[in-house]
């Protein structure tokens, strides 16, 4: 009987410390201009220069969608210069990661400061553009997962406003591939993401998630 009670705690402190202790969500901000697949649900903040937060956190890492104003940038190296301007007031204090450490896409960059480890894709629509940015500490064993942070950027949506829709979500691999995922957090985001796309919704593996709040 003990040792019921003892396997019976172990297995109640791990879903409180992992996945299935997330409140996971599809958020939609009140403008109806974006939604995004998150671990939580989102904070809003000012930031600098007239642009807008939506900070979120799970499993020790930080998520944010940035709306900047219009006109803010022009160019995927106009947008790095902001970020590196917000990040870090002491450019010596700046390095930028090397490019191959996380196989960068033309429109990500990341940055490697005073211990943090920061990786940002930037999305330019009308005129303005989304910063995505995932953060983390700088530790080759509890830093950033790279994986998580491109499930999130590729949950990504841009929406036309609250009379509009959104996009449906194409070119995502299937369910089934988010077993190899290294840990239970890592898996549940995959699945989040996947079973989003047309034609999943009948998987077993999407049939079995929690709904999205």
């Amino acid at each position: 009987m003990k040792q019921l009670l003892h396997w019976l705690a172990c297995i109640a402190a791990a879903l409180s410390s992992g996945a299935w202790a997330q409140n996971w969500t599809h958020f939609v901000p009140p403008e109806g201009d974006f939604r995004v697949v998150l671990p939580s649900a989102p904070t809003r903040h000012k930031a600098p220069n007239g642009a807008v937060e939506f900070r979120a956190e799970g499993n020790n890492q930080q998520y944010s969608i940035y709306r900047h104003p219009q006109g803010g940038a022009n160019t995927i190296e106009q947008a790095r210069m902001i970020s590196e301007q917000r990040v870090s007031d002491d450019e010596t204090g700046t390095r930028r990661a090397r490019r191959q450490t996380a196989d960068l896409a033309s429109n990500e960059y990341e940055f490697r400061i005073r211990g943090v480890h920061y990786i940002h894709r930037v999305i330019m629509e009308g005129g303005r553009h989304y910063e995505l940015v995932v953060q983390a500490p700088d530790d080759e064993d509890h830093g950033l997962h790279v994986q998580s942070a491109r499930d999130f950027f590729n949950s990504f949506q841009m929406g036309s406003g609250l009379a509009g829709g959104f996009a449906r979500l194409l070119n995502v691999p299937a369910p089934d591939t988010c077993q190899k995922r290294p840990n239970a957090y890592a898996r549940r985001f995959c699945e989040y993401l996947t079973c989003l796309a047309p034609g999943q919704e009948a998987n077993p593996i999407c049939t079995a998630l929690p709904r999205l709040r």
